[in-house]
């Protein structure tokens, strides 16, 4: 049986919850197999040249909804997208790690 694909709607957040960069909801076209990480991975595509430009998909957290993100229960990397992301209403929410916390330590981690 072919594997179809099936559009997946997420947000971008960041790590307070509030829209990353004033995005809004958006959605990728995947196959209906995919796990997280494949996902993460499609996301980081469609802003590899803006938003995201300089962070790894593995960096980004994915959850299921915002009482998921309330609550610190983040998807799994190999979990199935499942039923996940099905319509706007119920987007994963995608977190961009801030890089306020490396450029904090950068000095001193390096200090000689």
């Amino acid at each position: 049986m072919a594997n179809k694909n099936r559009l997946v709607w997420y947000i971008l957040v960041d790590d307070q919850g509030e829209p990353y960069k004033g995005t809004r909801a958006s959605s990728v076209d995947i196959p209906s197999s995919y796990v997280i990480d494949q996902f993460a991975k499609a996301v980081k595509a469609e802003y590899s040249d803006s938003h995201l430009a300089g962070i790894a998909p593995s960096d980004l957290l994915v959850y299921a909804n915002k009482t998921a993100f309330d609550e610190g229960n983040s998807l799994e990397e190999d979990e199935s997208i499942q039923n996940y992301g099905r319509s706007k209403k119920d987007a994963l929410w995608v977190v961009v790690p801030s890089n306020d916390l490396a450029a904090t330590l950068a000095p001193s981690v390096f200090w000689w």
